[in-house]
């Protein structure tokens, strides 16, 4: 009897460190803890040839959003209500796009009536820049993301 009540003492305790062990690891899965004052605001309004090279550079793609063909359809995604702020959009991307880590996103633009947030997408990076070179973005005021990569 003390035999049976150990055994189920060991499953047990082994059981609970299972539980506790995938919970933690679990949480460490989205550490989309970035606040949004710590993402880099740029200025990307205005940009021509008589720009620094480096805001030409950081900035040459952000027109995309005028131009309803670009994005991925299959990517998109929709907010419940309209997004009206920066910030809202911020905690609804990182709701809606659970996949990518907060440090995949380095810095955010306001561009000719949308929210657009720059998102790391394979290029090396070491001083934390930003390019808009892949990005999601929102018409301010909309209520759906659109995703946007380069296609080759």
């Amino acid at each position: 009897m003390e035999s049976t009540l150990t055994i189920w003492t060991m499953k047990i305790f082994l059981l609970l460190i299972f539980l506790i062990t995938g919970s933690t690891s679990l949480f460490g899965q989205h550490p989309n803890n970035l606040l949004f004052k710590e993402l880099k605001k740029v200025n990307c309004n205005g940009v021509n040839e008589k720009s620094s090279e480096k805001k030409q550079l950081r900035c040459m793609l952000v027109d995309v959003v005028e131009d309803g063909i670009n994005y991925f359809p299959s990517l998109a995604m929709k907010t419940k209500k309209p997004v009206n702020s920066p910030e809202k959009a911020w905690e609804e991307l990182k709701e809606l796009y659970p996949q990518y880590e907060a440090k995949e996103f380095n810095c955010w633009t306001e561009y000719n009536g949308y929210y657009i947030f720059s998102l790391n997408c394979g290029m090396q990076n070491s001083d934390n820049e930003c390019f808009f070179l892949c990005m999601i973005y929102i018409p301010i005021g909309g209520n759906e993301f659109w995703y946007f990569v380069p296609r080759t």
